[in-house]
């Protein structure tokens, strides 16, 4: 089970970098984020447990993911005019939702 977490841990670093630097809209860059990140852990979560803490490390990746998304300064927080972190929050929470195949925590 070790193994699919890494996988996810992974998955979502790398769609984090997939989306530095690039050239689409926050919503697109939100959309591309959250198909490859959030999609690989709704996929792996319906057969792995996961432990508070993991769930925990996941959240600091996908927040960083959607930080990027938006081209927010990832270190210090520091908001794009016009977008409020409320939105944000929105956005994480609504991609966290995995409904019935939500994972079992330790």
């Amino acid at each position: 089970m070790q193994a699919a977490k890494d996988l996810v841990y992974d998955r979502t670093l790398r769609a984090k970098e997939s989306i530095q630097g690039h050239p689409l809209d926050y919503k697109q860059a939100m959309a591309t984020f959250s198909a490859k990140a959030v999609g690989n852990f709704r996929y792996l979560a319906v057969i792995t447990p996961w432990r508070q803490r993991e769930l925990d490390r996941l959240d600091r990746y996908w927040r960083q993911g959607f930080k990027t998304a938006w081209r927010i300064n990832v270190s210090n927080d520091e908001e794009r005019p016009g977008q409020s972190h409320e939105e944000l929050v929105m956005h994480l929470q609504r991609g966290a939702d995995c409904g019935s195949g939500c994972p079992l925590v330790e």
